[in-house]
């Protein structure tokens, strides 16, 4: 491997991020059963804006990003692959043998690991995403992406598309399971829409502050409900199967809780900080007889389901739409993430290579 790699590191404390840009001249050693990849793309997921707003806390000096596409360079595992397969993988690393993993918890493995959220001493520094290069290890689950995608739309499948192919699995469960309220049209929430769909949901409704966020909805298969409509009392939904919060903001659970049937169920997926009281008493829960599950990440098995419906999935809904019609590089980051910040798009990218 020729040439000099590129790193971007956060190296912010709390309110005052700072950006460094560091090159480094030697090229990563690849030990066994590591991988050492080439990043095509990364997308800017919300996490990482939360990051660096200071909504969240976390190591730091740190390379930010998780959601990319990735080629592969060097590739020293049993199961290896050619050089120059595009792939995806999961952004945690597991052990797979600990009490966490041996429940089908491998995201919260003991040893976990995560990219784009671990110290520079961790493999090298070569761990996020908003660099040239990244190098995973042998916990990581690494899957080769279809030519049918693109790289702005196979991006966001290792974060946004996994958790929410495992949140619309913890959905499931009752005997009906035909309607769905959703709360958030960000990516996580359109999504959704087209993964309840294809899951047979009859009914989905989507909610958010942003018109134009709810006619993207729209076209991916939900009833756009505003969210104004709740705060003034004026929305008649009631009665569904399934509430799914993706939205972040904790003020919508009452809504949830009153448009869910009895014995309905509420995901909780995007209430990851510290502003997140529920609101609801015991006593509302337990008499309307409702099942309340938190989904964080995903399992291996998820990825595989997230790129398959992709696939399955991608001449039916312009995802494509979703993504930044351009990318920024490492060097204009900041324009990148100020476009993140104003929600132009649903996901702003980067290429390292431009």
């Amino acid at each position: 491997m020729d040439g000099v790699i590129t790193r971007v590191i956060f190296t912010g404390l709390d309110h005052d991020p700072t950006w460094v840009f560091d090159k480094v001249l030697d090229s990563p050693k690849v030990r066994d059963n590591q991988v050492l990849l080439r990043v095509r793309l990364a997308t800017i997921c919300g996490s990482d804006m939360h990051t660096i707003l200071g909504k969240r806390h976390g190591i730091t000096p740190v390379v930010l990003g998780h959601e990319a596409v990735g080629e592969i360079v060097i590739d020293k595992r049993n199961n290896s692959l050619p050089a120059g397969t595009r792939v995806t993988f999961s952004i945690t690393s597991s052990c797979f043998n600990c009490e966490r993993c041996r429940v089908q918890m491998p995201q919260k493995c003991v040893h976990l690991e995560k990219v784009g959220h671990s110290p520079l001493t961790v493999n090298q520094g070569f761990n996020g995403c908003y660099a040239s290069h990244i190098i995973l290890g042998s916990g990581h689950h690494i899957v080769p992406i279809s030519d049918a995608l693109s790289d702005k739309v196979a991006a966001p499948i290792n974060c946004a598309l996994a958790t929410v192919m495992h949140a619309a699995e913890k959905a499931r469960t009752g005997v009906q399971d035909k309607s769905a309220l959703i709360f958030g049209a960000g990516l996580l929430g359109i999504y959704t829409c087209a993964v309840l769909r294809d899951k047979g949901y009859e009914r989905i409704w989507c909610s958010d502050v942003d018109s134009g966020r709810l006619k993207v909805a729209e076209r991916f298969g939900a009833k756009p409900v505003h969210a104004q409509r709740f705060w003034e009392n004026d929305c008649s939904i009631e009665e569904v199967d399934t509430a799914i919060e993706v939205c972040g903001n904790a003020d919508v659970i009452q809504h949830a809780y009153n448009s869910l049937r009895h014995g309905g169920t509420l995901v909780l997926v995007g209430l990851v900080h510290p502003d997140s009281d529920l609101g609801l008493t015991g006593e509302q829960i337990i008499s309307k007889g409702l099942t309340i599950i938190g989904v964080h990440n995903y399992t291996p098995r998820h990825l595989d389901e997230a790129l398959d419906f992709m696939v399955r999935t991608v001449n039916n809904y312009p995802y494509e739409e979703l993504i930044s019609p351009h990318a920024y590089s490492l060097k204009h980051i900041e324009r990148a993430l100020n476009e993140s910040k104003q929600q132009l798009y649903h996901r702003s990218c980067l290429d390292p290579w431009i």
